[in-house]
């Protein structure tokens, strides 16, 4: 008699779960709708863009510094006689 009473609360349970249905979630990436995909390639020109002007001048200096660097601490010095 146990397993009955337990049997039927389960199917209530899941017969009250199934009442009150709600769309799952899938697995996989979400589609994006054309305005998203824009809005995303435009923000990737603007990167890419933003690269080139502002990362990019910042590296080479950085680089031309190290190589200044290195070449002032490497080169023989001069005795003056």
């Amino acid at each position: 008699m146990g397993k009955k009473h337990i049997y039927l609360l389960t199917y209530v349970a899941t017969t009250n779960l199934e009442s009150k249905k709600t769309m799952r979630q899938l697995k996989g990436k979400v589609k994006e709708s054309k305005k998203e995909k824009r809005e995303r390639k435009k923000d990737f020109a603007e990167n890419k863009r933003r690269f080139f002007t502002v990362a990019l001048p910042i590296i080479i200096l950085l680089i031309a510094v190290l190589l200044f660097f290195i070449y002032t601490n490497t080169r023989e010095k001069r005795k003056i006689e």
